[in-house]
């Protein structure tokens, strides 16, 4: 089943992404928010970087974070498929 399901999602800046490519802790509060719209989700888990309540979204092998809490997702996938 082919989905289409909005959200915003953390993105490097120049500034973050060499500090994540060498291991290095850097602030999610310096990535910028932008919206990405996803057709396939294999999964969604809790993410508490920097002592916030993010939540990871698992697409083809690949991993988002999302700056809404995992709740918040997790319902709003429930809301789209129609699940209670």
């Amino acid at each position: 089943m082919i989905i289409e399901f909005e959200i915003e999602v953390l993105w490097h800046t120049d500034e973050t992404r060499p500090l994540d490519e060498l291991g290095i802790d850097f602030d999610f509060a310096d990535c910028e928010h932008r919206l990405m719209t996803f057709y396939r989700i294999d999964a969604i888990s809790p993410n508490l970087g920097d002592g916030k309540d993010y939540c990871n979204i698992h697409s083809a092998g690949d991993k988002w974070i999302s700056p809404n809490s995992y709740n918040f997702v997790k319902q709003a996938l429930k809301g789209y498929y129609g699940i209670e």
